[in-house]
């Protein structure tokens, strides 16, 4: 596409400001240069530049119509440009605060932070320098699993959906970095809290722990008084019974 051309596109999805189609432009060279394998039309590829042109300079889009100049579907156009973005070395960076207030949960932020150093420290630890050079841990996955695990353990409702999309990734390579962070979670704040069952103690539980306190027995009350005197009863009056039809063994 000519220089006109691509500037009518950005007036298109609302850019006209210089700077930003100077960026558009460079980038579509850029892509020209490095990325021989990114084979798209020119048309979506010029609006994928405007979209990352944009962002850079904090300048909102018209994400609809990006889409619909573009021509493909929404989902093409989603992975297409997430692959850009990663050939051009231009992921962005999202903290775990970015994350939070989006999903409504800044109140986890602390704890997740923890948990995503104490990720990063083992994995320094453990892994080799080719792979520590090879993980950006300012990635939006590592961020996100931190703040889903602790979401998960307070009971915190996020749409996971949403998030493993801006992740990037599959949703079973979050789901195992989760589990990875999990851990973590439980060297720092222990095992998640489970429900303890209640145990109903009965009066003659109470009546050993007295014995065994050394204080007085706790007081029955008047249904279970009444109840206990009338097996009493009962039971002298089988005894009075079974003893008046025994046999004299003294004649």
């Amino acid at each position: 596409m000519d220089n006109q051309a691509v500037k009518n596109l950005g007036l298109k999805i609302g850019i006209s400001s210089a700077k930003i189609l100077r960026r558009a432009q460079e980038l579509n060279r850029l892509i020209q240069l490095r990325c021989t394998s990114f084979t798209l039309s020119g048309s979506c590829q010029a609006v994928m530049c405007f979209e990352l042109a944009a962002a850079e300079h904090k300048h909102p889009i018209n994400k609809e119509s990006a889409v619909q100049l573009s021509g493909v579907n929404k989902k093409v156009y989603a992975n297409s440009f997430k692959t850009l973005q990663t050939l051009l070395g231009l992921n962005p960076t999202v903290t775990i605060r970015d994350l939070a207030v989006q999903f409504g949960c800044v109140g986890v932020v602390e704890h997740a932070n923890l948990v995503l150093q104490s990720y990063r420290k083992e994995f320094e630890e453990k892994a080799s320098e080719a792979s520590i050079d090879g993980v950006d841990f300012s990635k939006p996955l590592f961020s996100g699993a931190a703040l889903y695990t602790i979401c998960k353990r307070q009971k915190i409702k996020v749409d996971k959906t949403k998030l493993v999309e801006m992740t990037g990734v599959r949703r079973g390579t979050f789901d195992k970095l989760c589990a990875e962070m999990e851990k973590h979670a439980t060297q720092i704040f222990g095992e998640k809290k489970s429900k303890q069952s209640k145990r109903h103690n009965s009066w003659m539980d109470d009546l050993e722990r007295s014995f065994e306190d050394g204080v007085s027995p706790p007081k029955q009350s008047k249904s279970s008084q009444d109840s206990n005197s009338s097996k009493q009863d009962d039971y002298e009056e089988w005894k009075r019974r079974i003893l008046e039809g025994a046999p004299d063994t003294d004649k």
